[in-house]
């Protein structure tokens, strides 16, 4: 291999296009876990730890900690009272939660990052190594397009174009930030192998036995097995191996998958009896940056495939093509149909009128019109039973279900119905126009 190879070959690992799918997951995972950070580990004792009264005032921080150096403490900028840290502690919740359904994306990442920032600098002894793991990953994450894909920025962005023009795969975005997040990881594996190699309680297999012995650390009553000492020595070994693994043989191809395997219960195993709040769960959603996107999407269809057998084929949902917000309405509820209960036709496209068995076209043009086992059904009660097949609504069924709601359903979907074609303005081919007209001189619309 020549230089000039080896640079092309480092320029399509950094840069080549990638899939958003697996940052955008570990996105998702980083955000819940900022949730169960702060809602479940540091609520009850906020105050202790970051207010104005904390075990651990600024003053000494500084003096002492910090050295009066220049630190990123977004916390000493508020003022001295609870009230303050109150209102810091509700506004890092939402934007944990804006992290999480992708929300804001570009501007929520790095205000968590900064955020977690100066909770870990106001109390820098309530953390472990997951904490500070989880810290260097929101800045990692801070430079990707992790919003492209699996985010609510991603259905706004979808509501302004029309999918049967740009299709509904995200934009491939260049590699690097999630090749520097797989490297962070590797090297964080390979500096604990290096220590642990180094020491001699790993080598002679009695690591496991003392780390189990922690009792103010223990989640569960240890079973009977480590108590052998056989078996320690395995796990200890075992520790090692799989961590110089997730070092090394979990960029090949070939052991890639047995590598993953092999660490998520590795920390499986010790989160089951050590309490370390949130560190190995850290670890375990950084393994899905590891995952080809092709193989998510092969996971994908296998699931939808599981479910069409068990609930049967899609159910068929007719649309007006010629109707800018009937394309759009259709496009945001297939990007929210993450199973595929839905399969979607134009009505107005006379190739599909072979799908349309028993279909009422007229009906379909006042409409929109679901295929059930009962037979078509259209409108507000077309979209209540869509609702049921999409988990994403299915916070909306108690409202959708209401007593009476069927009645005002069907007026306010009659009422938009109405005027479709005139709430988005015209259409690219003038169709728009033609029903305007047609409207003005007392035609039906």
């Amino acid at each position: 291999m020549t230089s000039r190879d080896l640079l092309r070959a480092i320029d399509r690992f950094l840069f080549a296009p990638y899939s958003p799918y697996p940052l955008s997951i570990f996105r998702i995972l980083l955000g819940l876990l900022m949730l169960d950070t702060v809602l479940l580990h540091l609520l009850d004792d906020f105050f202790l730890y970051y207010g104005p009264h904390a075990m651990l005032p600024a003053e000494s921080l500084a003096k002492h900690w910090w050295r009066f150096e220049p630190v990123l403490d977004m916390l000493v900028l508020l003022p001295s009272t609870g009230e303050a840290t109150v209102g810091f502690f509700i506004v890092f919740c939402v934007v944990a939660f804006f992290v999480t359904v992708g929300l804001f994306t570009p501007y929520a990442v790095p205000i968590a990052f900064l955020m977690l920032l100066s909770i870990h600098r106001q109390c820098p002894f309530n953390i472990n190594g997951g904490d500070a793991m989880m810290l260097l990953s929101l800045f990692l994450l801070s430079f990707g397009r992790s919003g492209d894909a699996l985010s609510f920025d991603n259905l706004i962005k979808s509501l302004r174009q029309d999918w049967r023009h740009t299709g509904f795969s995200p934009p491939l975005a260049p590699a690097w930030p999630l090749r520097m997040l797989q490297l962070q990881l590797s090297l964080a594996y390979l500096d604990t192998f290096l220590w642990k190699f180094t020491g001699t309680k790993w080598l002679d297999g009695s690591a496991v036995y003392w780390a189990t012995r922690m009792h103010e650390f223990i989640r569960f009553p240890l079973p009977s097995f480590l108590d052998n000492p056989v078996c320690l020595r395995i796990l200890s070994w075992s520790t090692l191996v799989i961590e110089f693994s997730l070092a090394t043989l979990i960029w090949f191809k070939e052991t890639r998958y047995a590598v993953i395997a092999a660490g998520f219960l590795l920390h499986l195993g010790i989160d089951s009896f050590i309490n370390l709040p949130v560190f190995e769960w850290v670890f375990i959603s950084m393994l899905v940056l590891f995952i080809y996107p092709e193989d998510l999407s092969k996971c994908a269809t296998w699931i939808r495939q599981q479910i069409a057998s068990r609930f049967g084929p899609p159910h068929l949902l007719s649309f007006d093509g010629n109707c800018k917000l009937c394309v759009r309405s259709i496009g945001f509820l297939h990007r929210l149909d993450i199973f595929r209960r839905l399969d979607l036709v134009d009505f107005t496209d006379e190739k599909q009128h072979s799908r349309l068995n028993d279909f009422d076209i007229s009906r379909a043009q006042t409409e929109m019109m679901l295929s059930t086992n009962e037979g078509w059904v259209g409108g507000f009660r077309a979209f209540r039973r869509i609702a049921v097949s999409l988990p994403f609504l299915w916070l909306l069924l108690p409202l959708l279900y209401f007593p009476g709601m069927t009645v005002i359903g069907d007026h306010l979907y009659k009422l938009i119905a109405k005027d479709r074609y005139l709430i988005l303005g015209r259409c690219d081919d003038g169709y728009c126009d033609l029903r305007r007209n047609a409207g003005d001189h007392g035609g039906a619309r």
